[in-house]
């Protein structure tokens, strides 16, 4: 009575060799053509995101390959059809509320081609911030600082205003505030001061302020400095800070509050 329901043994070894030759391949993609096609981009003089970008199409493309071949081995037929199924697949999957999840991956593979981060670079979208550890298709990893791991779905990178704080080997701090307008001169020195005076900042490109908007005798501004290390970026600011607002006090352009 229930012959009927249980697969045939060919089944089982088509997916045995559909399995087999995904992983195989895809072994061989990440030790073999990965390495050599980011030797290749080293060679001919890419920088690091170029090759970072040469890494992830070269990834791709391999994973396609393997996946193609797997299904040839198996003799599951031809691609398109396959490809009709996936697709069909997650037109239901999206009906059962999985929109997220699928968003997520579609999300993910267009940071793999557009590369609008790499790891190791530091972030921001809303209020989530920290640096680059691990880009995968669903979501991405980010490390917020004492060893905080965030994860976070690749359509929120994508769907929303992100900015990247890493430029090469640098990485930029920002800090933003509203300060009385007379204020603004003396502001600018003990911060540009307390800025100077941490280990960590560079010298070149040097400090800059920036003006956003004037209100009923305030102002909105913005102070940008840059550090060597991405990962520094939370700590550096928020010392400059400390540092910044005991010196205010002390000069008087700030009350002290009582706890």
């Amino acid at each position: 009575m229930f012959e009927s329901f249980i697969p045939q043994t060919e089944v089982y070894l088509q997916l045995l060799r559909f399995f087999v030759a995904l992983a195989a391949g895809v072994f061989l993609t990440r030790i073999g053509l990965v390495p050599l096609a980011r030797s290749v981009a080293v060679r001919r003089g890419g920088d690091k995101k170029s090759v970072h970008s040469i890494e992830n199409i070269t990834s791709v493309i391999g994973i396609f390959i393997s996946l193609t071949v797997a299904l040839q081995a198996a003799s599951f037929g031809n691609l398109v059809t396959v490809l009709g199924a996936i697709a069909a697949a997650a037109t239901v999957a999206v009906g059962f509320g999985m929109r997220e999840q699928v968003g997520s991956v579609v999300a993910g593979i267009f940071i793999y081609t557009d590369n609008p981060f790499i790891k190791g670079d530091y972030i921001k979208v809303n209020d989530i911030e920290g640096v680059v550890k691990e880009i995968g298709l669903r979501a991405t990893i980010l490390n917020g600082g004492d060893s905080e791991k965030q994860v976070v779905p690749n359509s929120i990178l994508t769907q929303n205003n992100l900015k990247n704080y890493t430029k090469g080997r640098r990485s930029k701090v920002s800090i933003s505030t509203k300060i009385d307008i007379e204020k603004v001169e003396k502001v600018k020195d003990i911060l540009f001061q307390k800025i100077d005076d941490a280990e960590e900042t560079l010298s070149k490109p040097e400090p800059k302020i920036m003006f956003r908007s004037i209100d009923d005798g305030k102002t909105d501004i913005d102070i940008v400095f840059w550090i060597k290390d991405s990962k520094k970026v939370k700590e550096v600011r928020s010392k400059v800070l400390e540092q910044f607002n005991s010196e205010a006090i002390k000069q008087g352009l700030f009350e002290k509050t009582e706890a």
